[in-house]
């Protein structure tokens, strides 16, 4: 994934820096020990002199870590490098170079490369920023005048002609046009937008002529708040059935799961900086056009007894299927639950000439009509065998 996606540009300066090219030394060390294996040093017994390079990569690569371990108990953030540090000393006294070598040489590799990612991701919002226009047409006192983006306030009228970029967050309030939405949102296809509908800027006006009202400008934008630097996130840990835990910056940082506007049929995360809570994300999933019709078309093929099995809230799964029209649904499921509800439904078997169907299938955003093909099958061709053993049944 990293040298599919990463520009060629920020991986060279990572393979060229100072840190690369230590960890590169100390882990090219571990094979040439072995080279030297069978040769002693008389002087120290039970030495040898692959030992002695071991011992010389542990320095190179594990040192490092251990000195930052202290560094972060002294200043009682605690990280993954406390952890590292222990298993490094433990095999340094019990005489496990190798071991403590391959630690050390795996958890700086895998830092680089946590580094080359994060780099990545700085370049491409960096790009993604500078799509943003320098100038955009402002109407001003009946004129249309040409101004500096940011010059731009809340409220301003501006004209963005065909070809154009949207050069602030808005609302049409003349025109329609076709949207070009992949520099935000990756969707290549323009998306219609008419009057009332929001537009972003960065984004493209394809093929209309619209008048805009500014909403959000400069750091307000969506472009402003992408603008930001990725913070520096290390040693996430998963909570079971919570959320998970991370230190970002040197702030211990969680996201959490709650119950909170649950009613309101949204799926909310609690956002907790250093054990306070700051605030809370709320989301809430929409069903695609043609699930209601696939659940309708199931129904006419015979397959009437659908399930929605979930791991989120009761109240946003109990609003799904009453939009797309199934009954039944298990809310708050673990995976655990999702195995045994599965299990225990025989799934794929015939009841009373009809299919019961249970899946954890939730037709939402990330329905895949692969797997719910596969399942369809599956379950067309049991009853398919069922009905011809039973026919040949019949004619004995």
């Amino acid at each position: 994934m990293i040298g599919r996606y990463g520009q060629p540009n920020v991986y060279r300066e990572i393979f060229t820096s100072e840190d690369f090219v230590k960890t590169a030394v100390g882990g090219a060390l571990i094979p040439l020990a072995f080279l030297f294996k069978a040769i002693s040093i008389q002087k120290i017994p039970g030495m040898h002199v692959m030992d002695i390079i071991l011992i010389l990569s542990v320095c190179i690569n594990g040192v490092p870590i251990v000195i930052e371990a202290v560094k972060g108990i002294a200043r009682r953030r605690m990280n993954v490098d406390e952890l590292v540090s222990i298993a490094i000393i433990a095999c340094m006294v019990n005489g496990n170079y190798l071991e403590a070598a391959i630690v050390s040489a795996i958890m700086v590799t895998g830092a680089l490369i946590e580094e080359a990612v994060s780099d990545s991701a700085r370049h491409a919002i960096e790009a993604l920023v500078q799509v943003r226009p320098d100038t955009a047409l402002l109407e001003r006192n009946g004129a249309v005048i040409e101004v500096k983006a940011s010059e731009i306030v809340k409220g301003d009228i501006l004209v963005v002609k065909p070809g154009g970029m949207i050069p602030v967050d808005g609302e049409i309030i003349e025109g329609i046009s076709g949207v070009d939405e992949s520099a935000v949102t990756g969707e290549s296809l323009p998306k219609q937008k008419k009057i009332g509908d929001e537009v972003w800027a960065g984004t493209l006006n394809t093929d209309g002529y619209i008048r805009v009202t500014a909403r959000r400008v400069g750091k307000d934008a969506t472009m402003g708040k992408m603008s930001v630097d990725i913070p520096e996130a290390a040693s996430v840990v998963n909570i079971p059935g919570r959320g998970v835990r991370g230190m970002i910056n040197g702030r211990e940082i969680e996201i959490l799961t709650t119950d909170k506007f649950s009613e309101a049929g949204y799926t909310t995360v609690e956002i907790v900086v250093e054990k306070e809570t700051k605030g809370y994300i709320c989301m809430q999933d929409q069903a695609r056009p043609t699930a209601a019709g696939t659940v309708r078309e199931l129904n006419s093929l015979g397959i009437k007894d659908l399930a929605v099995i979930s791991g989120d809230q009761e109240a946003p799964v109990r609003n799904i299927c009453n939009e797309i029209g199934i009954q039944h649904y298990f809310a708050g499921q673990s995976p655990e639950d999702k195995r045994l509800s599965l299990k225990g439904s025989g799934f794929p078997m015939p009841v009373n000439g009809s299919t019961r169907l249970i899946s954890s299938i939730r037709c939402t955003g990330d329905f895949s009509w692969w797997t719910f093909s596969i399942f369809l099958y599956m379950v067309l061709r049991v009853n398919w065998k069922m009905r011809g053993a039973h026919g040949n049944q019949k004619s004995r």
